[in-house]
């Protein structure tokens, strides 16, 4: 119950100082659904309003949240994306989810399957 309780006073801090890898399953499922859909939702709404009803399913395959998803668009990182989708990922969604995640590894092939 203590780290319940840790967890939440960090979340309701927007999610800085929690270490995902440390948390049981159900502390993930809360997480996600509570701190990291909403804020990166928010974030990927700004980009393009046609994220508006972004949910799980967006990044994660199915109900097995499978990662890296294999129905994400695959990347090459040696002929990498480029334009403005590629560097709202690069400069906005990788360090958010490193962030919220606490994990600095994150990177495009975290959630992008490598072609």
């Amino acid at each position: 119950m203590k780290r319940l309780t840790a967890i939440a006073l960090l979340v309701g801090c927007g999610g800085e100082n929690v270490v995902f890898a440390e948390l049981d399953a159900q502390e993930r499922t809360d997480y996600m659904t509570d701190t990291v859909l909403p804020e990166m939702q928010a974030e990927f709404e700004a980009f393009d309003a046609r994220f508006a009803n972004m949910s799980c399913n967006t990044c994660h395959q199915d109900t097995t949240f499978a990662i890296p998803n294999p129905d994400l668009p695959g990347l090459d990182l040696t002929n990498p994306p480029t334009g403005a989708g590629a560097d709202f990922m690069a400069d906005t969604v990788v360090p958010r989810m490193q962030e919220l995640l606490g994990d600095d590894t994150l990177d495009c092939l975290s959630c992008h399957p490598s072609l």
